[in-house]
């Protein structure tokens, strides 16, 4: 009889140090963006160049870089670490989300 389950362990948070820094990442990323919108709507525009109006441009860049850095360490954390808590794949895939609009933003700039 056996008394473990046969497959791999998922749990609900990180176990890995890698793991941790992901979702901590996508966590600030996320909330960047919400300190992002509050401002715009609390009333403040950008200008003519992107950091033309700080109170929006360091919230963007926290979202920017919290969501490559969550992307970047959750599929680290996955594949060498082999983490299976559930609270990596949401950082991964807000990460390949926030990626995915770089990307755009520099193919194809308006």
């Amino acid at each position: 009889m056996l008394d473990q389950a046969s497959g791999p362990h998922i749990s609900l948070f990180p176990t890995s140090r890698t793991g941790w820094v992901s979702a901590v990442s996508g966590g600030l990323s996320v909330i960047g963006l919400a300190i992002f919108f509050a401002m715009v709507e609390a009333g403040q525009r950008g200008g003519e160049t992107f950091g033309d109006n700080l109170l929006l441009t360091v919230p963007i860049l926290v979202t920017a870089v919290g969501g490559v850095t969550a992307l970047v360490t959750g599929v680290l954390a996955v594949l060498r670490d082999h983490e299976r808590g559930l609270l990596i794949v949401m950082p991964v895939l807000w990460g390949i989300l926030v990626t995915a609009f770089i990307a755009g933003e520099l193919l194809f700039p308006h």
